[in-house]
């Protein structure tokens, strides 16, 4: 028996992997999440903050089998043995259509190994390969072969659990927001019939051949869809038929790729990776706050994990909690609610993220334009490699290329510090290339007096939206607060905020902070609870319906703060009437749109 691995967690203690996992840990594409952030710039904040994406996807993969192995602990509960035998329906068609190869051979390449991992997770078949080989005579009427079903899905389960990070960008979303606005304006050019050069015709063409590549739609987010490439080469498909079926199965969890018949119950598992109370959730509310120093309160895992169970509903298999883990549905909701407000969104953490994308997005447009008085600046940025970031964002098969390892956070601050020590040579009478330098200086330097965060305290954010209603009219009936959203998202905010930087020096920027809490369709959460009856039927109720706690998150999504405006310039917290003159003209520009919606005439002074 091998056990090579053995990780120890300061959330979950001590992680097993499997040989599986192991060969999917060693992969230098999977080491690169070492040195990706799990929270961006937090550590900005938070200087403990210096959790990485590789230990979060290895506590997600724990907490994803566990969730897994208590659901179908019962293989003797009609709804988990009912979801096993279709299970294994699909998994016999996979291995004949697709393989090429029989159900024996899966079972031999694993009785090879017999990693001892799995008798940790409470997984051994107790019988020898022969002994097995008989059961598998018997189909669905062997409880033996039903287990064996059972370990293969908890298997592909942990490595879609394991997996579903690994296309993240440095400083994890807040580059990728950066790419997301720069192919939204290509592609706004491109619908406009407006001219674009070679570089932008081809990297909006790579895009594209890169979502028919891996098969899925554009709603994806990009770290997704580079995750998926990526699966391409972390998961090939040359190792024994046991690992082969699992890394087919858990590309299909990742992915939902597959629509037909029988696929449906991959779906189940996704929902474990993704979904309301899923395990990457369940990590992070944990170990973001733990990371960070702050003391939040933690929520039961132990209670909830156990109280997992699998239920059939509408002719779907759901894996969801039970009713005595309410208490613990309700700390957790709690816990992660305010570990976005208290980290995720707080206003310095905010700030450092809104200028990393701010800085990725003008250096993208710089590269993508060419333009000579540039050239300074695209020197630097192709001596460092800076299209490793879009490296992935190709629909070209490009297995074996392992450049995408350095595209980490490291790499990027390297760039950006080259692009600070050069700042004497590359800045110039470019009001562009001025914003730029003050940009990477801020960050770099982390010089924080030369940003200020206007909404800084929830009063400021309630002062600020007071002071827009004050505009108008008291018998007029107007959200301000979904208007400034509107606002903040339009052209006209962007148009006003290069006029700010033009007249003022001063940068305005936006970010918004929706709360994080249950998602509600109409009256009821998406998010179900489990309760059994004395006759053992399953009944799954909406989550709100059973506690008046959850039930009230539904009103604090729109009573809490929704974003934070920042106002950056050379030393600018040095000068309060430059300060409020800005903040002025910001509302009355807010104002004045609101009138425009409305059509009433706008206010030319406060």
């Amino acid at each position: 028996m091998s056990n090579k691995t053995t990780i120890r967690d300061p959330i979950h203690n001590y992680i097993y992997l499997t040989y599986v996992e192991e060969n999917v840990v060693e992969h230098s594409l999977f080491q690169r999440l070492r040195f990706i952030s799990q929270n961006g710039s937090a550590y900005y904040t938070y200087p403990s903050n210096r959790h990485c994406r590789f230990l979060h996807s290895l506590g997600v993969m724990k907490l994803g089998g566990d969730i897994f192995l208590n659901s179908t602990e019962d293989i003797n509960d009609p709804d988990v043995k009912e979801y096993l035998k279709k299970a294994l329906a699909l998994i016999d068609a996979e291995i004949t259509q697709t393989f090429f190869t029989t159900f024996d051979s899966v079972i031999t390449t694993f009785f090879d190994k017999k990693n001892i991992a799995y008798i940790k997770y409470g997984l051994d078949i107790d019988l020898s390969l022969d002994e097995m080989k008989k059961e598998v005579k018997k189909g669905v009427n062997s409880n033996y072969v039903l287990k064996f079903v059972r370990l293969i899905l908890f298997q592909s389960l942990r490595l879609a659990c394991l997996l579903h990070d690994i296309g993240h960008f440095p400083f994890s979303h807040t580059v990728e927001y950066a790419f997301k606005d720069y192919l939204s304006s290509l592609k706004n050019k491109s619908n406009k019939s407006e001219p674009l050069n070679e570089e932008e015709e081809t990297f909006l063409s790579n895009y594209s051949n890169l979502i028919t590549y891996v098969k899925i739609g554009p709603e994806k987010e990009i770290h997704e869809l580079i995750g998926i490439k990526i699966l391409q080469e972390v998961l090939p498909s040359s190792h024994d038929d046991f690992q082969k079926l699992c890394r087919k199965l858990a590309r299909f969890i990742i992915t939902k790729e597959k629509s037909d018949e029988g696929f449906e119950i991959l779906n189940t598992l996704h929902d474990v990776v993704s979904g309301e109370l899923d395990a990457d959730r369940l990590d992070y509310s944990l170990r973001d706050p733990y990371s960070s120093g702050l003391d939040l309160g933690r929520f039961d895992i132990e209670r909830l994990l156990n109280n997992f169970t699998m239920v059939q509903e509408n002719g779907d298999f759901k894996i969801l909690p039970k009713m005595q883990s309410l208490s613990s549905i309700e700390c957790f909701f709690h816990q992660r609610y305010l570990a976005y407000k208290y980290l995720i969104y707080h206003h310095s953490k905010v700030r450092m993220d809104v200028i990393i994308k701010e800085i990725t997005s003008m250096l993208i447009c710089i590269y993508f334009s060419g333009k000579h008085e540039h050239s300074d600046i695209i020197e630097v940025l192709e001596k460092n490699n800076f299209k490793y970031l879009w490296s992935k964002l190709t629909g070209i098969s490009d297995q074996g290329n392992e450049n995408y390892l350095f595209c980490d956070e490291n790499w990027y601050k390297s760039l950006l510090n080259e692009l600070y020590a050069k700042r004497e040579i590359i800045k110039n009478e470019d009001p562009y290339v001025r914003k730029l330098i003050l940009l990477v200086e801020t960050f770099t330097l982390r010089k924080t007096n030369n940003i200020i965060s206007i909404l800084k305290r929830y009063d400021k954010y309630l002062d600020f939206l007071e002071k827009i209603r004050n505009i108008f009219d008291e018998s007029l009936n107007i959200d301000v607060k979904s208007q400034c959203e509107l606002t903040f998202k339009l052209n006209d905010f962007k148009e006003f905020s290069n006029e700010i930087y033009k007249k003022h020096g001063v940068i305005l920027l936006y970010k918004d902070t929706p709360p994080k809490a249950l998602k509600f369709t109409n009256d009821e959460t998406e998010l179900k609870v489990v309760n059994i009856d004395n006759s053992l039927t399953k009944n799954c109720i909406p989550a709100n319906k059973l506690s008046p706690y959850l039930e009230s998150l539904k009103t604090l999504k729109r009573a809490d703060q929704l974003f934070h405006i920042f106002l950056i310039s050379e030393d600018i917290k040095d000068n309060p009437k430059l300060i409020e003159m800005i903040l002025d003209k910001l509302i009355l520009f807010i104002g004045n749109h609101i009138k425009k919606v409305k059509g009433l005439s706008p206010v030319t002074n406060k």
